[in-house]
């Protein structure tokens, strides 16, 4: 294996610069490319070997990235210095975040993080950057921040010579950080607030030119998320049903468990099912959908299942109307049969009643729409006579939870201290919000500290008054304050 791109004037390590190459020939390398090896020693054959190597790594659907390759391959030039590539990100986010960050200081170094990992290994942090920590700790990448931070260029110089692919007796000392680097980095890492940005939009508005003039146009609005499930529905009323439901047509190749049978419409057609199934195990209430729809070999649907019909043969089924209750169901429009199910809540409305007692405003995206078209605001208003708003809740914002101490008493406690109890909004409905610690990356994980669950008012283990969330955000330079909004 060599570095299609030198490893002393790349330190490029990807996949997408190695390749498999004959160890006579890669002795005969002397750090250069592809390019510049030929035209030195073989100018007359680098034709053909580009020919071949573009019939090698031809991009497919199994390697989709394959002629990424290619190019380095046959690139003509290289950085030559290496310094300068490594402390000057050319990346189009950096060079703006660099920008942002000239306002605050003017001693930036930007690097591409392509030796992060050997400057962690080398100055002995990955007793602090454990395993789990970096699979799941949103703040690892601030962390690596700070340890590029610590990178010179004789840092630079030294793994430059490090190729792994070249046998090296005698390594050079890798020179550590001075003075007591590794509590610096410590106390950074625990200290490490991460926040997650919220759309507070909702409907945006453009201005669009006319065809004809310049002076014609009109303002063209959308919504900024989905308003509701794609699935369209009907509220209908079999015969010998009680109540109206939402109808949806499915295909009978869709049914495997019994619950799905059940809520069949058609009673004539439920029974016939339940009748056949009836020659069939059907264990934890599942079974095999080939005894209502089997199939030929070249995929050619083969109904089991027929409705009598009076005047003629039996008539095979190929879909079946579907029953549906739902807690919330929206009228598409007034004069046509058309319901939708809304998606998602917007927020979560806390207040409090004159008497003390916690209540809940759930509202949907669907309705916080409506509301600013009507009004131009979304969120309701209380009067001093009803109660109070404690808090509105948006997924990703943050909260403090289970902080003793007063709101006034915040700006006293340490980051540390504070990034244990600092929570993020995870998932909402009626009742039951769900928390994640800020700088845990979502998992399966579903159990105290990382995860938190409120189901109700109460001071129980998982009431709103044991816990006691703050509303808090983190500024852009890592600041935490109180969240009014």
């Amino acid at each position: 294996i060599v570095y299609i791109h030198p490893w002393s004037r790349s330190l490029n390590d990807s996949r997408l610069n190695k390749t498999l190459c004959f160890t006579s020939l890669a002795e005969q390398l002397k750090e250069r490319t592809p390019y510049e090896f030929f035209q030195e020693e073989e100018i007359e054959t680098w034709e053909k070997v580009k020919t071949r190597v573009y019939r090698l790594f031809s991009s497919s659907k199994e390697y989709p990235s394959r002629y990424r390759k290619y190019k380095n391959f046959v690139k003509r030039y290289n950085h030559l210095d290496l310094n300068k590539r490594q402390f000057h990100d050319s990346h189009p986010y950096s060079h703006r975040l660099e920008q942002l960050l000239r306002q605050m200081t003017t001693n930036i170094r930007m690097l591409p993080g392509n030796i992060t990992s050997m400057l962690i290994d080398e100055f002995l942090l990955n007793s602090i950057v454990k395993k789990d920590k970096v699979q799941h700790d949103y703040g690892v990448r601030v962390f690596r921040a700070y340890v590029n931070t610590l990178c010179t260029e004789k840092h630079i110089g030294i793994i430059a010579k490090r190729n792994r692919y070249k046998h090296v007796s005698k390594k050079e000392k890798f020179p550590l950080p001075q003075g007591d680097y590794l509590a610096v980095l410590e106390k950074k890492w625990n200290e490490i607030l991460v926040t997650h940005q919220r759309k507070d939009s909702i409907v945006s508005t453009r201005k669009i030119k006319g065809q004809l003039t310049e002076k014609s146009a009109h303002h063209c609005s959308s919504t900024r998320g989905s308003l509701h499930k794609e699935t369209l529905y009907g509220l209908r009323q079999p015969p010998l049903a009680k109540n109206k439901a939402l109808h949806l047509r499915r295909p009978l190749s869709s049914i495997e468990t019994l619950a799905q049978v059940n809520k069949i419409a058609d009673m004539t057609l439920r029974n016939l099912i339940l009748k056949a199934l009836k020659r069939v195990p059907v264990p934890d209430g599942k079974f095999d959908n080939a005894i209502l729809m089997d199939h030929h070999p070249d995929g050619t649907p083969i109904p089991q299942i027929f409705m009598p019909n009076r005047k003629g043969d039996y008539v095979p089924v190929f879909k079946v109307r579907m029953r549906e209750i739902f807690s919330s169901t929206i009228q598409l429009k007034t004069n046509q049969n058309r319901y939708v199910i809304p998606r998602n809540n917007h927020h979560i409305m806390i207040y409090s009643d004159a008497q003390g007692e916690y209540h809940e405003e759930v509202v949907t995206f669907w309705q916080a729409i409506q509301r600013f078209r009507a009004t131009g605001k979304i969120y309701s208003t209380l009067a001093p006579e009803k109660g109070k708003v404690v808090t509105c809740m948006h997924i990703n914002d943050l909260y403090l939870l289970g902080i003793d101490e007063q709101k006034e008493d915040l700006k006293y406690l340490p980051y540390s201290q504070l990034k244990k109890h600092l929570y993020r909004v995870q998932k909402l409905s009626s009742r039951y919000y769900e928390f994640r610690l800020a700088h845990k990356q979502v998992s399966s994980v579903c159990e105290y500290p990382e995860y938190i669950r409120i189901n109700n008012f109460g001071a129980r283990k998982t009431g709103w008054k044991n816990h006691m969330p703050i509303k808090v955000q983190v500024s852009i330079t890592g600041k935490l304050m109180l969240n009014t909004k």
